[in-house]
């Protein structure tokens, strides 16, 4: 009788008990990943030449990570900075038309990148009586120019002054970095402790308790996952995560709870929002509807997208659409969003990009269909 056996076999059982799911760990990985993460979520940042950014998405990244680009150097503007009667230079998180400028004048400013969550900056600067040098950690702003590129939460120069100054004014940066964290494979990660704090000391049972009693199934878009537990969320509706009362909890797939309002930063995968796109179809999600239901199913990180092709009256996409090869019915690819009358698409992952461009579609990656928008066209 092998016991050492016995007893991995018993905890795989166990382990299956509560999950299906599987994940690839590598390791080996390599401590030098490890520090640039460390260096990346540090108010300091990672300095960078503006030449190393990755702009293929539309949003920022430096080696695979999404990051955000700010100029430490405030020069004798530091004083007005922390009296608060400036607001400072602005970062920025998309390739809009400022860093562009950026790039062709300002070759010699030192430019540093981070992804700390929590909007703080390190900067610097010369007292502007004695020049002695300062250094602070503050909140800077946004660039508007990057919102607008983005059409993030319908932000753009053509809309109302009021609801643009409403999105910019409630900027957050753990919101920002979840719309787009299905763009990317590496994303940053809170320090231990915090995604804890504000839950109740029995929190752990009661998730499990009310995701039990909601079978599973997710009280806003409906699919099952039972097979992927660890997808449905529980959801405090106030915001209060101590205020455990039943009206106030929710369940709700990963992808439903990061669409709530005001919520902070909630991680999904690209093979997570898969999986739940993949559920929605099985019960006849989505139908198409009309634009609103649009905007509530779509990985987010095309959101900015569904607003301008709302505003260019384009017709109803299919979101999540299976494309399929009719020579031989196989599915081939799967499209975020397909207009398939017009052989039109937007996908994140480059293989379905190239399956459905060998089938006679015009199909953009999400940082094409950004350029496009820029330039106020849609295909």
């Amino acid at each position: 009788m092998d016991i050492k056996s016995d007893i991995f076999a018993a905890l795989w059982a166990n382990v299956r008990r509560i999950s299906t799911d599987s994940a690839k760990i590598d390791l080996h990985s390599d401590t030098t990943e490890l520090e640039l993460d460390t260096e990346l979520g540090s108010y300091g940042g990672v300095e960078v030449d503006v030449e190393e950014l990755e702009l293929t998405q539309g949003v920022l990244s430096y080696k695979g990570r999404q990051v955000l680009l700010f100029i430490p150097d405030h020069d004798r503007k530091i004083d007005a900075k922390l009296a608060g009667s400036i607001e400072g230079n602005k970062y920025h998180v998309a390739d809009c038309k400022t860093l562009d400028t950026m790039k062709q004048r300002n070759r010699f400013n030192r430019y540093k990148v981070t992804n700390n969550l929590e909007g703080v900056f390190n900067i610097y600067g010369v007292d502007s009586v004695s020049g002695a040098p300062k250094e602070a950690d503050v909140e800077l702003f946004v660039c508007k120019n990057c919102l607008s590129y983005l059409r993030y939460q319908g932000y753009s120069y053509k809309g109302s002054k009021a609801k643009n100054d409403q999105i910019y004014n409630n900027f957050s940066v753990d919101e920002f970095l979840t719309q787009y964290s299905t763009l990317f494979r590496r994303m940053p990660t809170r320090a231990p402790g915090i995604e804890k704090g504000g839950y109740s000391e029995d929190w752990k049972e009661i998730s499990v308790r009310v995701r039990s009693e909601r079978k599973y199934t997710c009280e806003e878009c409906a699919i099952d996952l039972n097979d992927h537990p660890r997808l449905l969320h529980v959801h405090h509706v106030n915001g209060n995560k101590r205020d455990n009362s039943e009206s106030n909890l929710r369940a709700l797939c990963v992808d439903c709870h990061r669409k709530q309002p005001k919520h902070g930063y909630l991680r999904v995968t690209h093979d997570d929002m898969r999986i739940i796109t993949n559920k929605r179809r099985e019960i006849g999600l989505p139908e198409r509807g009309d634009w609103t239901e649009v905007h509530s199913l779509v990985d987010k990180a095309l959101d900015g997208l569904v607003h301008f092709y709302e505003e260019k009256r384009l017709p109803i996409p299919e979101v999540g659409y299976e494309l399929v090869n009719p020579q031989t019915s196989a599915v081939v690819g799967e499209l975020e969003l397909a207009w398939p009358e017009r052989r039109w698409a937007v996908a994140i992952e480059e293989d379905d990009l190239l399956a459905s461009r060998k089938l006679g579609w015009t199909a953009l990656s999400v940082g094409e269909a950004l350029k496009n928008m820029s330039a106020q066209r849609a295909f």
